[in-house]
């Protein structure tokens, strides 16, 4: 799954909810994910940060690697 293609359609609750199932389902995504956040620009890296934040509140562990 390309997270920034996804992220580039746009700014929804289903596009959000995609990507949290996708790395909540495999959590090695998660690398992905971060680095599309880190990468930017910086509409990309609100957008993903949304997906983040429910993400971690469902599993805070994976957040441990980048903090």
């Amino acid at each position: 799954m390309n997270f920034r293609e996804l992220l580039e359609q746009g700014h929804s609750k289903q596009i959000t909810s995609i990507i949290i199932n996708e790395v909540l389902q495999n959590p090695k995504k998660m690398d992905l994910l971060m680095n599309t956040f880190i990468q930017g620009p910086f509409r990309i890296t609100q957008r993903a940060a949304w997906s983040i934040s429910f993400i971690v509140q469902k599993k805070p562990e994976l957040i441990h690697n980048y903090l």
